[in-house]
């Protein structure tokens, strides 16, 4: 699958991330694997391809925080760097798990 790549970007980055990480999803979550606990790698996969989602997404805005000053866009910062954070922590917990 071809897809537009520039390199000034990381939600570029994020991208093929999340692109690859539904193929794998898909792929272990099939039930065509060899390995033993594919169904509990596919499940931290799809953790893993939720977490980009919602990073390329961006909308991390709640109703509280909907006016247009300084708290919000702190808010909206500490949300997303949650979810970095998250996704990182469960890669690197995790990656080298997932495979067949």
């Amino acid at each position: 699958m071809l897809i537009e790549d520039n390199d000034f970007d990381y939600a570029y980055l994020i991208h093929v991330m999340n692109m690859k990480l539904k193929q794998m999803e898909n792929f272990f979550i099939n039930g065509k694997t060899y390995s033993k606990g594919a169904d509990k790698y596919g499940q931290e996969i799809k953790t893993a391809r939720i977490l980009t989602d919602r990073i390329l997404k961006d909308d991390y805005s709640d109703k509280y925080f909907q006016t247009a000053n300084i708290n919000h866009f702190k808010h909206h910062d500490y949300l997303k760097q949650q979810d970095i954070d998250y996704l990182f922590r469960l890669m690197s917990k995790k990656i080298q798990c997932w495979w067949d």
